[in-house]
């Protein structure tokens, strides 16, 4: 009986060592039966922002993600609406998101580091131009209702 029981916990341990291995995000999850690109095709809005490390105001406004690679994001910005389009996929094996918006014949890309992909959580990190942690901007997205 004490074999049988040394061998399941060596057996449970090697499974949880293979699981926590396959752990893509910093934040999780280990593991998901849904695509990358199906957890983050969604409509989000902002919960949280950090800058710096430091949680400041939210803005209002919602980022949607197609399925088949279509972006826009709507904000208010001193009470004047703003939309924005482009496209969206996910670049560097997986790890990052990358978003190329087009206005006024300009393209602008802005590549964010995925910390946590969930159905229902979505956080990525913008690490700025520079190598300076007070730049980087984390920014926790939950569904819009």
């Amino acid at each position: 009986m004490k074999k049988t029981s040394v061998i399941l916990f060596a057996a449970a341990l090697a499974g949880v060592t293979v699981f926590e291995g396959c752990k893509k995000y910093e934040e999780g999850p280990g593991l998901s039966f849904r695509s990358r690109e199906e957890r983050v095709a969604n409509t989000w809005e902002v919960e949280k922002v950090y800058e710096g490390g430091v949680e400041v105001a939210n803005p209002e406004g919602t980022v949607t993600f197609d399925k088949d690679g279509g972006f826009s994001a709507t904000y208010t910005s001193f009470g004047i609406s703003i939309t924005l389009n482009g496209t969206w996929q996910l670049v560097n094996d997986d790890e990052d998101i990358e978003v190329k918006v087009t206005s006024n014949g300009i393209t602008n890309t802005t590549v964010a580091k995925i910390l946590k992909l969930k159905e229902k959580e979505l956080w990525v990190k913008d690490l700025g131009d520079t190598n300076d942690p007070a730049d980087d901007v984390e920014t926790h997205y939950k569904p819009a209702n």
